[in-house]
């Protein structure tokens, strides 16, 4: 259910352009991104996002 969740999210944020918030693990605890969903690699499953600030 969590996951059809986060598509649904991705898909939205890709389609309407709406910013979203990931949250992610680090070996200091968890860390949160805010910013729009650039491009999805299905192969890599990985999701690049921009703030304004190009990350890669």
């Amino acid at each position: 259910m969590r996951c059809r969740r986060s598509t649904r999210q991705i898909e939205e944020s890709m389609e309407a352009g709406k910013p979203i918030v990931v949250t992610y693990a680090t070996k200091y605890g968890p860390r949160h991104f805010c910013g729009f969903v650039a491009k999805v690699d299905l192969v890599t499953h990985r999701i690049k996002m921009v703030n304004g600030d190009e990350i890669e």
